[in-house]
Formats: structure tokens, sequence, C-alpha cells
């Protein structure tokens, strides 16, 4: 089969009224007085001290003639800027599937799945054209099932399978640094510019993963052998897979800066006094900055096993009961190449005054190129194998009447950590190293030399090494991923109480309550967090507690403030439901399902919907218990409806001649409508908690207001540019807001699918069938969340929609 869709990606931007005219002395006309953030050096009317970088950016130009930096399309204060570009998905995709019958109680059975998957994202981080990515991806998938019966009370079956995947991220275009006048330690290697955003304006350059790779191979194998003993029916078997992961990740070797406002951009100077060039605040015209450099091609192996037995136990004819055991060994990473470390914070010592010291980093006992003085781990950096992940499982099912039937059933289930795991401890000493510096840590820093000097590529794996302050490009605070030698498995326990009641011979109703609980969830955590100091407590010698010494309050000498990244299993989820559905099968043309669920999810932190991921926890990182809120994919209501009818013969006079009956039999008509509540979201303030080096802050609570005088009211379509009360909130200052996590909700959303089919039978032979699909029939605008970030001009305001508008497609097969 070949498959071609093409999407979009789309933007809307609040663009600076950029003139046509972008010399030096036009710019300083357009944003005379313009000055960063937080004060400081202001433009003057000529446009003299404008950084050269920004005039550079401002007036380059793309392949297509194009500026990088696009004119507003407005001369508009407000969303002046709005850009759609086609994306591009195929797929060619070739299947077989083979059964031979080798004897009447032995059976094989082979299948296939060979396809290619070329894709080019247009926006994937940037919020202007020319910095989309090209994703190839190739797949190869392959079954074989051998089934065999024993006697009538016994079968066994067998399956073994692999899979591979190959893919390899590429930016599109490439913009050298020397164009702009910008400097990089790593600029042979890497020539081209960082990514740079302006917050509330633009933010250009490629994603920080938009140059990888990876080859990776799954080896399965499973045997289950079934077997019934008078009211007993027992399974037992075994599963094994094993995981051939091969991969690099160029991450942040190009680097990433971020301004506070489009001032900032202008100015771009360091934050030293004027006299000595600087804008004379003590702050970086450059909020945050990231790099990184280091040799991240990973060779990991993991291997899984699991035993289960299982035994339904048919009590009598009306009472079930369902008992199991499953364990699972779920294993972690380890590289072949022995190149992966660590840091382990039950080792750290500090460095002594204008040292620098190695403590508390380790490596694996298979390091190839193994490091002096620099103890050796196991090699998946974790103290103990997850080798006692047991997992019971007991279900019940009693059929009251012969028009009830009630089912209640616990369970424990574990889930196994992603392969990100491998790839973030790739990203560590003594292969890799990065900084992350953020307000008074960049004050050396300008737009013309925007990152600290690290090692070349050549140069790992070095002796990795913590500098005391003070701090300067030659020895920088670093930052690394570190894995918490204590991590465990994350599992789920699920419990609930089920009552079906058949109303009619085709009708039934459903009712029932869905608990869950996850525990020991995978969190990535800032584990460098500064502390406050006064005289009565000082911290590393520090009695004062200022936004300028942060970097020096920290528990971990020598790591930025946000350069301990922690990786470890900490967190805890909750969720209750209420699930009730209506089942009307098929009577008289017309089968529907109606389905309603009530339903609340709580936790610290929700990763990312796809599997045992390590996500950033947001706000206090020494207080994860104030993030417990709503989880980010909560949805207080849901409705689904769908239905199919099978359109009665029609036609009046005709309808039963030869000619009616292939005009108007066969038509049948079917739909899906959801109605769902929107999504929970933060009021966040990324200037806030300066006293903590970080921009992980929420909003606070503004003198009086409640979460009841922040939610708008109205019509969603009314308050698009006020969705909810902004004047509730205010910024946070030094310190953590006091505003919770997830407190406000989105627009509730809306959803009609309709669909046509029409069978023509041409004899016993030949047929066509018609098909029509309508996405979105009834066009329904769904808006997306409104802007969070309380120093953001979409703060309050809803820019994009979710889903698409109505698309209409038909098809027509010819059956024979």
């Amino acid at each position: 089969t070949r498959q071609r869709n093409g999407l979009s990606g789309s933007s809307s931007l609040n663009l600076p009224l950029i003139p046509l005219d972008r010399s030096r002395a036009s710019l300083g006309r357009a944003f005379t007085g313009a000055r960063g953030a937080r004060g400081g050096t202001a433009i003057l009317a000529d446009g003299s001290n404008i950084n050269p970088v920004a005039v550079s950016l401002l007036n380059l130009k793309l392949e297509n003639g194009q500026y990088v930096i696009p004119s507003p399309q407005q001369q508009v204060v407000g969303v002046n800027y709005a850009v759609s570009i086609p994306a591009r998905y195929e797929e060619n995709q070739y299947i077989s599937n083979i059964d031979h019958q080798l004897s009447s109680a032995n059976r094989l059975m082979f299948k296939s799945i060979i396809s290619a998957q070329p894709t080019f994202q247009p926006l994937p981080a940037a919020t202007i054209p020319g910095f989309g990515t090209t994703q190839d991806f190739k797949s190869r998938i392959m079954s074989l099932t051998d089934t065999h019966i024993f006697t009538p009370t016994l079968v066994n079956e067998a399956r073994m399978g692999f899979s591979r995947l190959l893919g390899v991220v590429v930016p599109e275009s490439k913009i050298p640094l020397s164009s702009i006048g910008m400097q990089r330690f790593n600029a042979k290697d890497f020539s081209d510019i960082p990514q740079i955003s302006v917050t509330g304006a633009f933010s250009l350059g490629y994603s920080v993963n938009a140059d990888q790779g990876v080859a990776q191979d799954t080896y399965h194998f499973a045997d289950t052998l079934s077997w019934v003993k008078g009211k007993h029916q027992i399974r037992t078997g075994l599963e094994i897979r094993r995981y051939v992961d091969d991969y690099y990740s160029n991450n942040r070797f190009r680097g990433t800066l971020t301004m506070q406002s489009f001032g900032d951009f202008l100015v771009g100077l360091p934050g030293t006094p004027v006299a000595q060039g600087g804008n004379g605040t003590g702050f970086s015209n450059i909020n945050t900055s990231s790099v990184a450099s280091g040799v991240t091609a990973r060779m990991d192996r993991i291997t899984d096993t699991g035993l289960f037995v299982q035994d339904d136990w048919k009590i009598t004819s009306r009472l079930t009961l369902n008992a199991g055991l499953r364990w699972e060994y779920l294993g972690y990473a380890v590289d072949a190449l022995g190149r992966n470390g660590s840091f382990d914070t039950r080792r750290y010592v500090a460095p002594p005054a204008n040292g620098a010291t190695s403590a508390g980093f380790v490596q694996t006992s298979s390091s190839q190129k193994a490091i002096p003085g620099i103890p050796k781990v196991s090699n998946t950096l974790i103290d103990k194998d997850p080798n006692r992940n047991f997992a019971p499982r007991l279900g019940l099912a009693c059929r009251v009447s012969n028009k009830l039937a009630i089912r209640t059933g616990y369970g424990i289930y574990y889930d196994r950590l992603s392969n990100q795991l491998g790839l973030l401890e790739a990203l560590s000493l003594p292969g890799y190293v990065r900084t992350d510096l953020q307000g008074t840590a960049n004050v050396a820093y300008s737009l013309q030399n925007p990152f600290p000097t690290l090692p070349q590529q050549g140069e790992f794996p070095i002796l990795p090494q913590l500098y005391a302050p003070p701090y300067t490009t030659d020895r920088p605070a670093i930052g690394l991923n570190a894995v918490d030698p204590t991590l465990r498995t994350p599992y789920l326990q699920q419990w609930g109480l089920n009552a079906q009641y058949q109303v009619t011979q085709a009708t039934l109703v459903e009712v029932g309550y869905v608990g869950t609980k996850g525990t020991r969830l995978a969190n990535q955590r800032l584990n460098n967090q500064p502390l406050l100091a006064t005289p009565q407590a000082p911290v590393n010698g520090q009695t004062t507690t200022t936004a300028a010494n942060a970097s020096l309050r920290v528990p971990y000498v020598g790591f930025s403030p946000t350069g301990l990244v922690w990786l470890e299993t900490s967190t805890d989820s909750r969720y209750n439901s209420l699930q009730t559905s209506v089942t009307q099968r098929l009577s008289r043309g017309l089968r529907f399902l109606a389905s309603y669920t009530w339903s609340k999810s709580l936790d610290n932190n929700s990763g990312s919907g796809t599997g045992a991921t390590f996500n950033q926890s947001d706000g206090d990182q020494l207080r994860l218990g104030l993030n417990r809120g709503l989880s980010d994919f909560d949805r207080t209501h849901r409705l689904v409806v769908n239905f199919s009818y099978q359109i009665p013969n029609w036609g009046f006079g005709l309808k039963n001649t030869a000619v009616g009956k292939r005009l108007f039999a066969g038509w049948q008509l079917a739909g899906v409508s959801v109605v769902q509540s929107g999504t929970p979201l933060s009021i966040l303030d990324t200037s806030g908690a300066a006293l903590y080096g970080t921009a992980n802050s929420r909003a606070s609570w503004a003198p009086g207001a409640t979460l009841a005088t922040a939610q708008g009211s109205g019509r969603t379509q009314d308050r698009l540019n006020k969705y909810f009360n902004t004047a509730a909130f205010v910024r946070a200052g030094d310190f953590f807001g006091d505003s919770g996590r997830n407190i406000l909700r989105g627009p509730a959303q809306r959803n009609v699918d309709l669909s046509v089919n029409k069978q023509f039978a041409i004899n016993d032979k030949y047929s066509v069938e018609w098909r029509s699909e309508f996405f979105n029939i009834l066009n329904i605008a769904n808006f997306a969340n409104p802007g969070g970030s309380i120093t953001a001009v979409s703060y309050g305001v809803i820019r994009n929609t979710t889903g698409n508008p109505r698309v209409i497609q038909m098809a027509l097969k010819f059956q024979f």
C-alpha cells in the first residue's frame, strides 16, 4: 500500500514592527529607547549601538530570498503574522501473510510488514519558516507463530518476532555562524547557528534534537501452554525481549539561547558595567543559554524476561474466579561501547577553593577507555537489578441473573522505563558535557560570544571535574544528566467494579468504576536548586540570598543551578472514574454505542503520555508535593457516540426493479461524535524565582484573587483575547509563585465525523464500493489552550485551534 498525506505546520506570531528598510539607522528610528526586560542600555536613535549580530540576523535571507526573520504582514501591535507550511508524510507499505497447516494438530503462521516513512516537518521547533527537518524512517516487522495441539485439553503456542527501526533526522538548511558574526567553540564541526528564541516574538534555528539517528532491533520470543483440567483453564508461559539499540544524538551541540524581549535581542550585551562594554544591569541580555559537546554514539543492549501463570476457575455456572501471578525482569540499558558515566551525589565532595574535584563521578565497569581515579560501578549505573517485580492479578465474574452480570478485579502492572533512559545516560560525563546558564550566570556573555568554552569532540572521554567559583569561560559551572542509583521499576495498581444489565434483547447498559494508582513513576528533577542563605544559616560561606549569588548557594558546587538533571522514579499518580455505556446491537439496521466517562486524574508530573519517560517537573524542585494537581491530560467529562445504520431499500416505485436494487440498495450511514472537557493549564512566570537561578516558576495570586475570580465565563469565541481573568495573577518576583499546578482548564472540544457507503453489486463476481467520509462535518472550531506565561504577549490569548477543519474524502473500490 502507498499513502501520502499533506498536513500543515502553522504559526501565529506577535512580530515586532520591523521597518522595510532594515539598515541600522532605520532600525534605530523604529526602536529608539528599546531596552532589555531588566532595563539597562537603551537603543539610540541612530541605531549605532544595536548589536551587529542582531543587525545581521535581521538582514539575513534564506535561499528563497525571504528574510530569516520575516516582516509583519500587518503593521499592528498584536498577532500580525501567520504562516501555514505544507508538511509531507509518505508511507510505502508491503504486507505478507503465510499460513501453513503442517498437520491436523500443527499450524505455522508467518506475517511481515515492511514500510518506509519519509516525513518533512516545517516547524518542529522554530516558529518562522526555514528551519524544518526531514525525518526518514524505515521499519521491518516479522513474526512466526507455531500452534501445536497435543490433546484436546493441552495446546502450546510459540511466537517469535523481529522488528527493525531505522531513522535519521536531518535539518532542512544551515545558516553559518560566520554569516551573522557569532562565535562558538565547536564551530569547526557544527558551523550553523543555535536555536534563538525571543519571548513573545519568534523562535528560529533547529530543535536540540534535530540531528540524530537510530538503528533499533528487537528480538521477541514467547511461549504459552494452555491446559484445561476440569473446571480450571490454566495458562503458563514465558516471554523474552532483547533490544539492540544503536543511536547518536548531537543534542545541544549548536546550543540554545533565549531572550526575554525584542529589546534584549537588539542590545545583546553582557551584564557587565557600561564602562566595560556591558548593559550595566548585572544580567546579560541573554536570559538562558545551553550548549554541549561530546560523543553521543551508543550501542545499548537491554533484556526483558517475564514468567506467568494464570488460572480461570469456573466455580459454578454463574461464578468464575481468575487468579494469576507474573514475574518480570525489565532490564536497564548497558552500553556495549562502555562509554556511559554518571554522578552519584552520595560520593560528592566539594571542590577546594580555586580548585577542582572529580569526587562523585562514576564510570561503568566495562569502560573501554577507563579514566584513572574515577570509581567503577555496575554497567547499568544502578545499584540493584530489577528482579523483584512480582505482579499478582485477581478477578471475579458473577452472573447474578440472566440479565445482570457483575465483575470486579485488581492487578499490578509493571511499566518498563523507556529507552530514553539510555539516551539520557549518554548525555553525561565522561563522554558528554553541557552548560545551562541563566540570569547572573550569563553575566559575561553577549550575542557575539554567547557560550562558554567546552572540550572539542575529539578530546572525549575527559576527566570529569567540578570547578570552584569564580567561574570563567574556561572553568564553567557545568550541567549533565545523572541517574539516581536507587532507580526502581514503575508500576501501576488497577482495580474496578463493573455491572452489565441487558435491558432488551438488543440493548445493554453498563456502569462501572475504575481506579488506578501509579507508584515510582519516572521524573526529571533539577537537583542543584540553590538554598536560601542567612547569617544564622550560611550556605557555602554565603550569608545573604541574592540573584547574583545563586550559583554560589547550590548544594553541589561546580554545577550550575539548573545543571544537575536528576533522573529518578519518585512521583505517583491517582485516577478515579465512573464509566457508563449503552450498547444497541444490530436491530432494524441500527447499531450504536454511547459511552460517558466522568474522571479525575492527579499527579506530580504527567510525563509525555508515551510511556515511562523522564519529563521535567515545574516549580520548587525540593518540594515536589507542591506540584500535586490535575494531570495534564485530565478531562472531567467525555461523551462518545458512534453508530451505523443500514438504510432500508428505498427508491419508491423503482426499489423492486433491477435498476432500483442496484441504485437504492446497499446504503450505509455511520458516524462518531465526541464531546469532552478541555485540558488543564498552569500560569507560568519565566522571570520568577530569580533567587533560585531558574526560569521554572509558576505565577502568584494577585491580592484577593481566587480560583473563582480567575476563571472566565461565556462562549469561548467571545473570550479569545482574554480567556481567563489575567489580572488574577501577578509575577512571582524573586521566589517561586504560589499558584498551583493546572488550576485552570482550557476550552471544551466537540467533533462529528460521518461516512456514507454504497455497495453496487454488478453480478456474482464483480462489485463496486463507493465510500465518502466527512471529518468534522459541522466544521466546528475547537480552540487550543490560551497562553499561560504571564511574561508573554500571548498571556491569556487563544491563538490556535486543535484538530482540522472539515475534510471530505471519497474513494471507489472495485472488487472481483
